[in-house]
């Protein structure tokens, strides 16, 4: 009687023995486009290329099979595009993964393990007149060597949105990215302890915040549904993922930045990493050891200057400029990096396109792997000498109107003019002449989006300078 009752324990551990056996045999596939890829327990399935999935019901599903040996390819009715790693499967992809679904029904779940030897961007496609949302669930590890890219509806309606869940252990190595209305959901209990760690840089970049009743919400409005789990990053963020992501209890933060992510992550992250990357996969530290990155007026110049305390795999150094720290112009593009380095080095770069006002600087450090980190300084430049009597211009940004107030009606003939700062194309706006009175509105609703600069000349000489951004509403 007793072999009996022991006769299930010890089939249960030839059975543990034996699916773990299996999962060291891993079965290849070639990418391509797919509805659906499910990799069973135990499985695991390598896909050698690009893995695309669509919800379309004219392409194929992929399947491991439970033998251990080789997929099977099916053909389904229905349009629902997926990926399902179920518990103690793996998938490893050595390229990037798309993913592109419709609604809720197009779930992508993560129950094993997931390792993306490029990027992984999720599209949300709106079909027909459904109102439903996408969803992504990270309930076991994800491993993304690449960006990860989430791209919402450009408009909220009703429940149409992209849900990024993450209940367990997910990776980034490059950039962290969303465009449009996305959610990011996360959340603890007996069985998950979520951990997102990014090692490049953290964007959220919106398209519209406009929002009915009925709608839901987006990271794009951050007043609530904050991520409430560790998010730990090396790079940086902008202010909208900051507000979003950062939650405080107590007076202790769920966000924090370090320089080196390999001692925090867990001993299975790091065995896939091993195990699927190999020598081939990005460091999860900081390429850059930055000492300091200041800014100086000198006459009517800016002066830039940073120093490395030590380089790795850097390829070059960019330098963009911003007079509201939100639109951003390039001032150098192909400042040349040391590569690797373990002594100081230093930069400098004179900025000598500037005029008056608050500015921000923004560098940032490219690798040769396509990685960036950034940095920033901001100084207030009020060394330009300009008319002996005040203008004011206003509202900046602005969306029909320009205004222009002089301190005098005894105003001389004047030109005023528009400068695109991407092209360099010049625009006549208007002419000022004698009598004309010192209040005057300047019609740009015909003059599409962007970064400007307005110029005002006296009979030929510059007497003011303004940057400004048209921004239709």
């Amino acid at each position: 009687m007793k072999k009996m009752k022991l006769l299930p324990f010890f089939m249960s551990i030839l059975v543990f023995t034996f699916s773990n056996l299996f999962a060291k045999q891993v079965i290849h596939h070639s990418g391509g486009r797919y509805n659906r890829v499910v990799v069973h327990d135990y499985d695991t399935l390598q896909i050698d290329g690009n893995l695309i999935i669509d919800a379309n019901s004219n392409l194929p599903s992929l399947y491991s099979t439970y033998d251990h040996t080789s997929p099977s390819v099916r053909y389904h009715e229905g349009r629902h595009g997926y990926i399902r790693v179920k518990h103690g499967g793996v998938l490893f992809v050595t390229g990037n993964i798309i993913i592109v679904s419709v609604d809720e029904d197009d779930e992508t779940k993560v129950e094993g393990d997931l390792v993306v030897g490029g990027d992984l961007t999720i599209n949300y496609r709106i079909h027909g007149d459904d109102d439903e949302p996408m969803n992504f669930k990270n309930y076991g590890t994800t491993v993304v060597a690449g960006n990860l890219n989430l791209n919402g509806p450009t408009k909220l309606d009703e429940d149409e949105t992209l849900r990024f869940y993450n209940y367990g252990e997910m990776l980034v190595m490059k950039n962290f990215t969303t465009h449009n209305h996305v959610q990011i959901r996360t959340g603890t209990d007996h069985h998950h302890h979520p951990k997102l760690f990014v090692t490049g840089n953290t964007r959220f970049e919106g398209y519209t915040r406009h929002h009915g009743d009925d709608d839901e919400w987006s990271v794009i409005a951050p007043d609530h549904n904050h991520y409430k789990t560790p998010f730990t990053h090396v790079g940086t963020m902008d202010q909208r993922s900051q507000q979003f992501m950062t939650y405080t209890h107590n007076h202790h933060s769920n966000v924090q930045q370090v320089d080196n992510l390999k001692p925090l992550i867990d001993p299975h992250t790091q065995f896939l990493i091993d195990r699927f990357l190999g020598q081939n996969h990005i460091d999860i530290s900081l390429p850059i050891e930055m000492e300091t990155f200041t800014s100086k007026v000198k006459d009517d110049y800016v002066i830039l200057h940073w120093a490395t305390a030590s380089e790795s795999n850097s390829d070059h150094f960019e330098l963009e400029r911003s007079y509201d720290g939100q639109h951003y112009e390039k001032v150098r593009k192909d400042i040349s990096a040391a590569g690797n380095s373990s002594v100081e080095l230093k930069y400098n770069v004179i900025d000598n396109e500037v005029h008056n006002g608050h500015i921000y600087y923004r560098l940032s450090e490219v690798d040769f792997d396509g990685a960036v980190q950034s940095w920033s300084t901001e100084i207030i430049m009020r060394h330009l000498t300009e008319t002996e009597s005040p203008i004011v211009i206003y509202p900046n940004p602005s969306d029909r109107e320009i205004n222009i107030d002089f301190s005098s009606n005894e105003t001389n003939t004047l030109e005023i003019d528009l400068v695109a700062a991407s092209t360099g194309q010049k625009i006549n706006l208007f002419q000022v002449n004698d009598g004309m009175g010192n209040h005057h509105i300047i019609n740009v609703e015909n003059i599409n989006n962007g970064q400007y600069v307005l110029l005002i000349f006296d009979h030929g000489r510059l007497i003011k300078r303004q940057h400004m951004i048209i921004q239709h509403q």
